[in-house]
């Protein structure tokens, strides 16, 4: 997962389309390396900050998504390229999970799985003190067939004990198992 250049202020002639320039020319540059392994960079669908308050960054919007990754994977010549769909970034941002994920359909290739209060990125384990709606992530998920990596991306607790560090995966396994009966 690489994330891509996302930059809040315009004023510094950053416009939409030098940021995208910027990405092409960072992303473009690995393909060499990648095509010849089975490595699959993902983007990721970023939000970024501004005086105004968080706003969409790089493949925030769907179809940027797409575009970004059909165009890389066209000059790879195969598939290089895919999207890391990151949860807690989508419902920062108020996307719909309903209308996402079904327009990258296949291209998702990772998960970054965690819930925030929908101003925070807090990194936080599904159904804590988050606002997801999980059964709409995993209905969409499943609708597009998703089988690829489920990745949390919360806290470690190095600090904790060994017992209570047992009991957390435990509990990881048991909202793991959980999200998959939806």
């Amino acid at each position: 997962v690489i994330h891509g250049i996302s930059l809040a202020n315009p004023d510094y002639s950053n416009t939409p389309e030098s940021i995208k320039a910027l990405n092409y020319k960072l992303y473009e540059s690995l393909i060499d390396v990648v095509k010849n392994t089975n490595v699959i960079v993902c983007l990721e669908n970023l939000f970024t900050g501004s005086p105004k308050g968080l706003i969409e960054g790089t493949c925030s919007d769907p179809h940027e998504a797409v575009e970004y990754i059909d165009h890389l994977n066209a000059l790879a010549g195969k598939e290089c390229f895919g999207l890391c769909l990151d949860t807690g970034h989508l419902n920062l941002l108020r996307k719909s999970f309903r209308t996402y994920v079904p327009i990258l359909g296949k291209r998702i290739k990772v998960l970054h799985i965690h819930d925030n209060n929908g101003t925070t990125d807090q990194h936080l384990m599904p159904y804590g003190r988050g606002t997801i709606d999980w059964p709409s992530v995993m209905r969409g998920l499943n609708a597009i067939g998703y089988d690829d990596c489920f990745n949390y991306e919360i806290p470690g607790e190095r600090r904790l004990p060994m017992p209570v560090r047992d009991a957390k995966a435990e509990y990881v396994k048991a909202i793991t198992k959980y999200l998959f009966s939806l």
